[in-house]
């Protein structure tokens, strides 16, 4: 009876180490692809938070002013690091004004975001 060698039997030949590596590459490259993506997600999250906070902190500022200081029409300006659009008009034959206020900013170099807060300042003087 022969005796078979038994450190030819163990171990992984070639061919079995070259496909685990290659599986092992696509899975890396799998989860490389999303770390720019998740990047994104947290860039837009964070201009949305702060341009919420911004349009908040805009509008709380003009429900401070009186009535009769809002006058009807458009004013753009910048605050920060966004664009904004502020649109009064009145409201009916009612002493109510509508306010829009709109914060914008810039989503690559075609596409723009923004956030819109409307409300409604009515006159409190007797």
């Amino acid at each position: 009876m022969k005796k078979q060698n038994k450190s030819l039997k163990s171990g992984f030949t070639l061919i079995e180490i070259s496909f685990s590596l290659l599986i092992l590459a696509i899975g890396l490259l799998g989860i490389l692809v999303l770390f720019p993506l998740g990047f994104d997600a947290a860039s837009k999250a964070c201009n949305l938070t702060e341009a919420t906070f911004t349009a908040q902190s805009m509008m709380e500022d003009l429900k401070k002013d009186r009535y009769a200081n809002l006058e009807v029409g458009v004013e753009t300006g910048v605050r920060g690091n966004f664009d904004y659009n502020i649109t009064v008009s009145q409201v009916g034959g009612l002493e109510l004004r509508q306010v829009d206020l709109q914060v914008l900013w810039p989503i690559g170099s075609e596409n723009q975001s923004n956030v819109t807060l409307t409300s409604y300042i009515g006159n409190r003087e007797p």
